[in-house]
C-alpha cells in the first residue's frame, strides 16, 4: 500500500491586516488590528485535499492581565455553546495558576474552537497529532509558546462546525482528549455559603476539557 503524503498549513490574523496604516510601525500595526491575540488555523492536506481543520483562539496572556482584563473579557465570543467553554476556561485552576517554568515568559493561552476529520480520512490518527502537538506546530509556524488551552469534545458535522448531537461521537472526543493529554475542567461552588458554612464545596465536571503545555 503506498504511503500517503500529509501537508500542514497554519495561518492567523496576525499574517493579515483588514487595515494597514503606512504611518504606523508594523508592531503598531499589528496591535491595531488584533490587540491582545490571533484567531487562527491548521489545516492538513493529503494530495491536494483538506482532509482535517483545527481552529481556534489564543491570546497573550501577560498583555491581557497587564491590562486588567481576563480571557473571557477579551474573546467575545459567538454563540451559547463558545460561550460557556471561555467562562468553563477562564475560571479553570489551570489558567489561573502558573508553574515556576512559564512565570515572565509569554505564553498565549485561549481555546479551540473546532477540531474536524473528514469522514474518509479518520481512524489515521491526525486529530490525536494535532492535539498532541498542538504547542510544537505553533512554535515552528508562528513564533509563539501556547501555554493552557481549552476545547470543547462537542462533535462536528463539517469543517464550517456545524454541532450535531451525537452520544457516541461526543464519548469518542472525550477519550481523544484524555489520550492527547487534556482531562476535563472542574468546577468547584460553595455548597454552605447560604448557611455560614464557607468550607463545604463541591466539585462538578464542567463538560470541557483543559491542557497546560510544558515551557520550551
Amino acid at each position: 500500500m503506498e504511503r500517503e503524503i500529509y501537508s500542514l498549513k497554519v495561518c492567523s490574523t496576525r499574517m493579515e491586516y483588514d487595515s494597514f496604516q503606512l504611518e504606523l510601525t508594523p508592531q503598531e500595526n499589528e496591535e491595531a488590528n488584533d490587540y491582545y491575540g490571533m484567531n487562527f488555523n491548521v489545516t492538513m492536506w493529503c494530495r491536494g485535499a483538506q482532509c482535517a481543520k483545527l481552529w481556534g483562539k489564543l491570546y497573550d496572556e501577560n498583555l491581557v492581565y497587564r491590562s486588567a482584563m481576563d480571557i473571557l473579557n477579551v474573546a467575545d465570543p459567538m454563540g451559547r455553546e463558545e460561550v460557556a467553554l471561555a467562562e468553563a476556561f477562564n475560571d479553570c485552576p489551570e489558567l489561573c495558576s502558573k508553574t515556576a517554568e512559564w512565570m515572565g515568559k509569554q505564553g498565549f493561552s485561549g481555546y479551540l474552537q473546532g477540531v474536524f476529520v473528514e469522514p474518509e480520512y479518520r481512524g489515521r490518527g491526525i486529530a490525536s497529532y494535532l492535539l498532541t502537538h498542538l504547542d510544537r506546530i505553533l512554535a515552528h509556524t508562528l513564533h509563539i509558546a501556547i501555554r493552557a488551552v481549552g476545547v470543547s469534545p462537542m462533535p462536528f458535522a463539517d469543517l464550517d462546525g456545524e454541532i450535531v448531537e451525537d452520544a457516541e461521537a461526543l464519548a469518542r472526543n472525550r477519550q481523544i482528549l484524555v489520550k492527547c493529554g487534556y482531562h476535563e475542567i472542574q468546577d468547584q461552588s460553595l455548597q454552605g455559603m447560604m448557611y455560614g458554612n464557607y468550607d463545604e464545596e463541591e466539585t462538578s465536571g464542567t463538560g470541557y476539557y483543559v491542557r497546560v503545555y510544558e515551557a520550551r
